[in-house]
């Protein structure tokens, strides 16, 4: 990743829109995905939220991102290396939920290994479902968490905030909820409820960006979910598998990986029959 000066506020102003607002509607699909039990489309959502907040935040630094593809650990790893004070190591549960002693799946976590999940999980390759798929309950926290934190990196760093006479990454230093334009915005279509009912999935049980509302509207259920791979699901029909998958490996594009466990499934399949 090369280094290209930001000329102007234009450029800035640009960059947020392409960027950081699209990645805000994307942050919305995945809570309303996650809300209704859809594991796949909220991972594939969130990392394409995580992708475009971590490419504006570098964009806005001077860091040119032509050459990324949409690998996030790689982002990560660079937008750490930009501001390495202003991203936490760990993830914890709400303090709502530390005071209620309440036992979840993966409470604590670290950003990294989040990452690294989020990018397996969203990854391109999963736009068929070749893989199983597992969201559970505290994923919905970290994910927001993650957000709250890369969204306000979407800024220039070493530019000054206004006519206050400090920078941006002393603004994040002194105050640690502030984010770039106030807050996210809401989808507005004139004669419906649209951004009500934006606004509702983006508040619900959302403790990074809405404590105060996260808490009145109780804890966090206890959710898992699970989704079989269609791949996995089909070996079930007998011989007639075998040629199935076949059918998919000649007309459907798949990953290396996804290949290779295909190729075995069959295997398994034949050596049975």
């Amino acid at each position: 990743m090369t280094a290209s000066p930001l000329q102007n506020d234009s450029t800035r102003s640009l960059i947020f829109k392409l960027f950081t607002e699209a990645a805000d509607e994307d942050y919305i699909v995945a809570r309303v995905a996650f809300q209704f039990g859809l594991p796949n489309q909220f991972s594939w959502s969130a990392q394409q939220a995580i992708e475009k907040y971590l490419k504006g935040a570098l964009l806005l630094n001077g860091i040119s991102v032509k050459k990324s593809r949409h690998n996030i650990v790689n982002l990560f790893s660079e937008i750490r290396k930009l501001a390495p004070d202003l991203i936490p190591s760990l993830l914890f549960p709400p303090e709502t939920l530390l005071e209620l002693k309440t036992h979840f799946s993966r409470s604590f976590d670290s950003v990294e290994k989040f990452i690294i999940r989020l990018n397996k999980n969203g990854d391109t390759s999963q736009r068929y479902r070749m893989k199983g798929h597992l969201v559970l309950d505290m994923d919905l926290h970290h994910f927001d968490e993650v957000v709250f934190c890369f969204r306000r990196l979407n800024v220039t760093l070493s530019a000054n905030f206004s006519r206050s006479g400090i920078t941006f990454a002393e603004l994040l230093r002194n105050l640690p909820n502030w984010q770039p334009e106030g807050s996210i915005k809401l989808p507005t279509l004139h004669g419906d409820n649209t951004q009500s009912e934006a606004a509702q999935c983006l508040e619900w049980r959302n403790f990074s960006f809405f404590p105060d509302q996260a808490s009145n509207d109780g804890r966090l259920a206890r959710k898992m979910f699970f989704q079989k791979s269609p791949i996995s699901l089909i070996t079930q029909y007998g011989g007639e598998s075998s040629s199935s998958l076949e059918w998919v490996l000649d007309n459907v594009p798949v990953g290396k990986e996804d290949e290779k466990e295909i190729r075995n499934a069959i295997k398994n399949r034949t050596s049975q029959t």
